[in-house]
């Protein structure tokens, strides 16, 4: 029998958890929208300007819009635990909206020892009522602080995010708990919920049993939710590679490409196997973005990153952006220089899917040079491009650009 999966909020690639929304692929794809504020956009950044887009854009009806700005405005606000714009978030009727106010507190847990967001974080616990995805957050919010918190049980919860958020916390019962749902397939696809789970199992040694039900289970798992599933998994797994080699011998080179999408945000030899496999057999454009991939691994050459952005693909320029960061570490000054022109061009792209990808990349990089073409944005007409195009000036203001592009993020 096919364990049922739920999707939440629509399946977007792993690309997706880099922001808060964004498809490879869907460049430049967007419904018609209210004109931007008018703002000042160039010269030195204008917090100002960058804050107004931010405010107008918490009080929209699009939940996409609201939760960018929302999580925005609760990171950068001055006052403990995210201020009035804290209660807000917390306060609001979507869970999307409710998840993006406790991940700013997570960052400003993490970032600051934020008291006031540590209380926050604690208060949600208690609320039986909110969506389990929310509230499994914020415990796995304060399990990363070293909190040993209550999560107590409710009937009728969804099992899976809760019963790790409980293991993570150190409740001896979460660990079989979240066995047996995994094994039911009692899962929503939910990437951040993969993030988190394959984050726990790769630094709890008691965690043997989850691995083993989630091995078990990846063949019985929807078609969408395998390779979330399997990149969780692979770190620990090797034989989690099957769930990607089928995704890379499908004839829809979309399949192909999310395979590639999991494969490069996912650590140790075993994905890069993975793209070393699509680089050979993947086809065009997955062999190119594979490429690429074990490029900014490995902090290689970083010429076919920089070349990559003239090409008539958006699909390739969006992920040559999104790339152009991971490989500063270990590729040093050079491969710094070529990705800050990489994240330049982004910025300046035609497509607003590459332009948000630009945006991530330059609030990870923080490169004075890329202040200016980021404020330029804050007049682009695609909302989503003007709110984060905010939030990268004002967090680069405080020193927090890059605290939510470290971790991944999810719609």
């Amino acid at each position: 029998m096919v364990a049922g999966v739920r999707r939440r909020g629509g399946f977007r690639g792993a690309w997706a958890a880099l922001l808060l929304a964004g498809a490879p692929g869907c460049a430049g794809r967007r419904g018609a929208e209210a004109p931007a504020p008018a703002v000042a956009a160039a010269g030195a950044v204008d917090e100002e300007a960058a804050r107004a887009v931010l405010e107008e854009a918490a009080g929209r009806l699009d939940v996409e819009v609201r939760s960018r700005a929302i999580r925005w405005l609760v990171l950068v606000d001055a006052a403990p635990g995210g201020g009035t714009w804290g209660e807000r978030g917390l306060a609001d009727p979507n869970p999307w909206v409710k998840r993006a106010a406790v991940e700013a507190l997570d960052a400003r847990l993490a970032l600051a020892g934020d008291a006031e967001a540590r209380a926050r974080l604690r208060a949600l616990l208690d609320r039986c009522a909110l969506d389990p995805y929310v509230r499994g957050r914020a415990a796995m919010a304060l399990a990363r602080a070293g909190e040993r918190a209550e999560l107590p049980r409710c009937g009728g919860e969804e099992p899976a995010p809760l019963a790790l958020a409980r293991a993570a916390l150190g409740d001896p019962a979460g660990v079989p708990e979240l066995a047996a749902a995994l094994a039911d397939g009692a899962v929503a696809l939910d990437l951040g919920f993969f993030r988190d789970l394959g984050e726990w199992m790769a630094r709890e040694p008691a965690s043997a049993p989850v691995r083993e039900a989630l091995a078990a289970s990846l063949g019985n798992l929807e078609e969408p939710a395998r390779l979330p599933a399997a990149a969780a998994l692979l770190p620990l797994d090797g034989g989690a590679r099957r769930v990607f080699v089928a995704a890379l011998a499908s004839p829809d080179p979309v399949a192909r490409l999310e395979a590639v999408d999991f494969a490069a945000v996912t650590p140790g030899r075993a994905a890069d196997a993975v793209l070393e496999r699509a680089a050979r057999d993947g086809g065009p454009l997955v062999a190119d973005c594979a490429r690429l991939a074990l490029a900014a691994r490995r902090g290689g050459d970083p010429a076919p990153l920089v070349a990559a952005m003239r090409s008539d693909s958006a699909e390739l320029r969006e992920v040559a952006v999104r790339l152009a960061p991971a490989g500063v570490e270990t590729g040093g000054r050079r491969w710094r220089a070529a990705a800050e022109e990489v994240v330049a061009a982004g910025l300046a792209d035609a497509e607003d899917q590459v332009r948000l990808a630009a945006l991530a990349a330059a609030a990870r990089l923080d490169a004075p040079r890329l202040r200016r073409p980021v404020a330029a944005l804050l007049a682009a007409d695609w909302a989503p491009v003007r709110v984060e195009a905010a939030g990268v000036l004002l967090g680069g203001a405080r020193g927090l650009a890059g605290a939510f592009h470290g971790r991944s993020t999810d719609r």
